[in-house]
This record gives C-alpha cells, structure tokens and sequence, in this order.
C-alpha cells in the first residue's frame, strides 16, 4: 500500500518529524493546504496501482528538485514532493509485512525455506523486498525462522520502514 511520509515541523522539535499517512482505500489526494496545490490521483489495471502527481499551476510544485512543468508525472518510490508554501512530502510504495491467507497464483508457488507448498488459504508473509511468499504460522513458521528474509530484508513482523526520510 503506498503512503505518505508529512513532514510535521508543529511538534517543537530541532528536526523535523515525519508521520505517515497511508494512502489506502484513497483515489484522490489534495496536497498543498486549502489551496490544494497539486493532487495525487491513483491508477488501478491488472498489473497493479500508480500514482500520479497533477500541479494546478506550472510553478510551485517540484519532483525531486524539478518543477513539475507539464503539471503531471508517475510517481516513484521515494519521490520527494514539495509545495511552495507547504513543505516536503515523501511518496513511499513500500509494504510492511504482514500474515494473511495466501491467494494462490496461476502456477505452484514453493516456499523458499522449507521448499513445501504454498497452498491457497494457507496463512503467509510476502516478503516486501523481494516478493517472495513464505510460510507463517505455528506449524510452518518459515517466515520468521531467521532474521532476514533470503534478500536480507528483516523478517520481524514489527520491523516497522525500512526507509524513512529522517536525516534528509
């Protein structure tokens, strides 16, 4: 699911906080204030979700350093918004882990710690890095049987980002 790192500059603090605004569930993100000077809109198709970043002016709305100046561009992971006015904001794909029921593919999936089976039902982890599927339960604890996951992402299921856009 992608999110949103804001930067929260309210709480006081030397450096600037960053809080995360999930993106799920929204078609249509206002971004700017009440001027809402640029719009996050979400594309769905088979292959998945994009976003797209649209600027109401040329000017004022930059991508990563640039002005936005055809007023629409896909975003990326890790793309950095800014707003004249408004601050930074971070766009993020990156997924937590998490157990829930395998779906199933279109051919068999193995598991790559214990080479069994996934079967669909069946409670599994889908690595966020390398998207891979794993077993998780009592029986089948493939997914936190080691610290990291074969790509070398944690497999704790607390592990919380493994980017944020602190020190930036």
């Amino acid at each position: 699911m992608a999110h949103l790192w804001r930067e929260d500059q309210f709480l006081g603090l030397a450096e600037p906080a960053w809080v995360v605004q999930p993106l799920d569930g929204e078609a249509a993100v206002p971004l700017g204030g009440a001027s809402a000077a640029a719009l996050l809109l979400r594309s769905r198709s088979d292959e998945g979700e994009s976003w797209l970043a649209l600027s109401a002016t040329p000017s004022g709305v930059a991508l990563n350093g640039a002005p936005l100046r055809a007023r629409i561009r896909v975003l990326a992971d890790r793309d950095e918004i800014r707003i004249r006015g408004f601050g930074r904001v971070f766009f993020s794909t990156e997924e937590l882990a998490c157990i829930v029921p395998f779906a199933g593919t279109p051919t068999t999936t193995y598991c790559p710690r214990c080479k069994l089976v996934l079967a669909p039902g069946w409670p599994a982890v889908r690595c966020p890095s390398c998207r891979r599927w794993y077993h998780q339960s009592h029986e089948y604890p493939c997914w936190t049987y080691t610290a990291q996951c074969l790509c070398g992402h944690p497999t704790a299921l607390d592990a919380g980002f493994q980017w944020t856009p602190n020190g930036l």
